[in-house]
C-alpha cells in the first residue's frame, strides 16, 4: 500500500471522526464564550452569538440568560423582558431561579422593588440551602433592593445572612459597604455589584 493511500486513509478517518463528535462540545463552547464576552462588557457580541446558539437549541434557559444579560448590558429593556418572559414560561417545570432572578433585576431596572423583591423571594425559595453562594448573592441582591427602598437596616440584617451564608461573598460584601453609607449616598439600581448571571 503507497504512502499516499494510507494517508488519505487516515485523513478520512480523522474526517469520520470529527463528524461523528457531538456538536455539544463547540455548543457549551459558545456559551462560554458568551459568557466571557458579558464579563468583558462586548454585549453587542454576546447577544450576537446567544442568539446563535439560541437557534440551534431553543429551549436552553441558560441561553435566554445570556441573551437577557446581554440586552440589559445593550440597554435594551424590552427585549430582555421579552427574553426573561421566554425563561419563566419554558422552566415552569423545574426550579428556574435564573429566570426569576432576571425577571428580579429587570424589575429592579423599571423602578419596581417591591415586585422585584416578590421575584426574589420566589428564586429564593427554589435555591437549596446547599447552595451557599447562590443562596448568599440573591440575599445581598434583596439587601441592594431595601436599599432601593431607603431601607438601609433591612438592607444590613439581608447582608449580615448573606455573609452567614457565605462569609467572602463579594456581593453581600459590596452591598454591606454601601448600606453602612447609604445615608451619605445615594443608590441606583443599575449600580447593583451583585452577579446575578445563574
Amino acid at each position: 500500500m503507497s504512502t499516499v493511500r494510507i494517508l488519505l486513509g487516515v485523513a478520512a478517518v480523522g474526517l469520520v471522526l470529527r463528524a461523528a463528535t457531538p456538536a455539544g462540545d463547540d455548543y457549551e463552547t459558545g456559551k462560554a464564550r458568551a459568557r466571557t464576552l458579558l464579563s468583558q462588557h462586548r454585549y453587542r457580541e454576546a447577544v450576537q452569538l446567544a442568539r446563535e446558539l439560541n437557534h440551534r437549541m431553543p429551549d436552553d434557559l441558560a441561553v435566554y440568560g445570556l441573551i437577557v444579560d446581554a440586552d440589559i448590558g445593550l440597554g435594551d429593556l424590552a427585549d430582555a423582558e421579552k427574553q426573561a418572559q421566554w425563561m419563566i414560561d419554558l422552566g415552569m417545570r423545574q426550579p428556574n431561579v435564573g429566570g426569576l432572578v432576571r425577571v428580579a433585576r429587570l424589575r429592579m431596572l423599571f423602578n419596581d422593588p417591591e415586585g422585584a423583591l416578590q421575584m426574589l423571594g420566589d428564586a429564593l425559595a427554589r435555591t437549596p440551602a446547599t447552595e451557599a453562594e447562590t443562596h448568599a448573592t440573591l440575599l445581598a441582591f434583596g439587601a441592594w433592593l431595601e436599599l432601593l427602598e431607603g431601607n438601609s437596616e433591612a438592607a444590613l440584617q439581608a447582608t449580615g445572612s448573606a455573609l452567614r451564608a457565605s462569609a467572602h461573598n463579594p456581593c453581600a460584601l459590596a452591598v454591606a459597604a454601601r448600606a453602612r453609607v447609604a445615608r451619605e449616598k445615594s443608590i441606583r439600581a443599575e449600580d447593583c455589584p451583585c452577579d446575578l448571571s445563574f
